[in-house]
């Protein structure tokens, strides 16, 4: 990390410690926020499975496909956050906690990707997530049959410990991903793999899934 981006960061990386943590906590900074995040939105709680200075980086690196200067993350945190370990979210992310999110040790994103957690999302240890993926366990909006019935209710999602989630793809509600598996370059996942140690890839399917559906904003 660059001696003058630390600099930059302290007001926020003060700020969001102080805010979630005890003092004796909060004056070891275990969380580093940079200039470039955007603190939308910190009503929800954050937690941390240890405690050092920096176990956890968000907004930070220099991914040499992106300029990070120009770019901000957004953070908005309205349920429960936890970070089991070392953590390093890259510059560009979005993280939206309305439900629960845990990241597990040695938890990294490269840049630019976005993970909205409605219900919940659990990552295990060691993931690494590439640029411009999208982890989401719910579809933003509801869809109401004709009797009023909610049709897509949001799903927790699980992933294992050693993931390696290649960019662009897409991960959505109701999908578990088991241990040591690649996610394919582009691919959607929409259920449960049945494989470990494996490289997945799945090509996305037009088809009617159900009639008489009403969308509501």
């Amino acid at each position: 990390m660059v001696y003058w981006e630390q600099m930059r960061s302290i007001p926020k990386t003060l700020f969001f410690n102080f805010k979630y943590f005890p003092f004796r906590v909060a004056v070891k900074c275990p969380v580093f926020i940079s200039h470039r995040v955007l603190l939308k939105r910190l009503s929800g709680t954050v937690e941390l499975g240890r405690v050092r200075t920096g176990i956890v980086k968000i907004g930070f690196g220099d991914v040499p496909l992106f300029d990070s200067r120009k770019v901000r993350s957004v953070l908005i945190i309205e349920g429960r956050l936890v970070f089991q370990g070392d953590a390093v979210i890259g510059p560009g992310c979005h993280l939206e906690v309305f439900g629960e999110l845990v990241c597990g040790d040695g938890f990294a994103i490269t840049a630019y990707s976005l993970i909205s957690a409605k219900k919940g999302i659990t990552f295990g240890k060691n993931v690494m997530i590439a640029w411009d993926v999208s982890v989401i366990d719910h579809d933003w909006h509801n869809i109401y049959d004709e009797f009023g019935t909610t049709l897509n209710p949001a799903k927790q999602i699980l992933i294992g410990d050693d993931v390696w989630i290649c960019f662009r793809a897409l991960i959505l509600k109701g999908c578990k991903i088991q241990d040591g598996v690649i996610v394919a370059a582009g691919t959607t996942v929409t259920g449960s793999p049945d494989a470990s140690n494996a490289i997945i890839a799945e090509d996305a399917k037009l088809r009617i899934i159900k009639k008489k559906v009403f969308w509501k904003k």
